[in-house]
């Protein structure tokens, strides 16, 4: 009876009293989960107003792109169109060297076969 009476050491209360500091009582763990519980769900309702309102965001700047292209103002179809009209400009700037070369050589070739017509 004296082994039941005694007191317990220093080691087995400290055990003991951390065993129970992690396990709450039943009233606290449903009170804990039902705050984080509520935390969630507040949580899923902003994130479903935020999702919403990016979508919206979205929707709203890929429309005023859209009237911008169909405007010919977008920045970028811009300079995809100076882009293409310099292509388009240089390609006529050779088109034009070649046809006055090629009509100076046939104008030197008729001269050429004009004054051998003559002699």
């Amino acid at each position: 009876m004296a082994d039941e009476e005694r007191p317990e050491s220093e080691g087995e209360r400290d055990m003991s009293d951390s065993d129970s500091e992690t396990e709450l009582d039943p009233a606290e763990y449903e009170k804990r989960r039902d705050l984080y519980l509520r935390q969630i769900i507040l949580s899923e309702i902003q994130f479903n107003r935020l999702k919403i309102t990016l979508r919206d965001l979205k929707i709203k700047q890929l429309m005023k792109r859209r009237q911008d292209v169909l405007n010919q103002t977008d920045p970028e179809f811009l300079a995809k169109q100076r882009e293409l009209l310099d292509e388009c400009n240089a390609r006529n700037k050779l088109t034009e060297t070649i046809r006055c070369l090629e009509m100076d050589s046939l104008e030197r070739r008729t001269i050429g076969l004009k004054k051998i017509a003559e002699t």
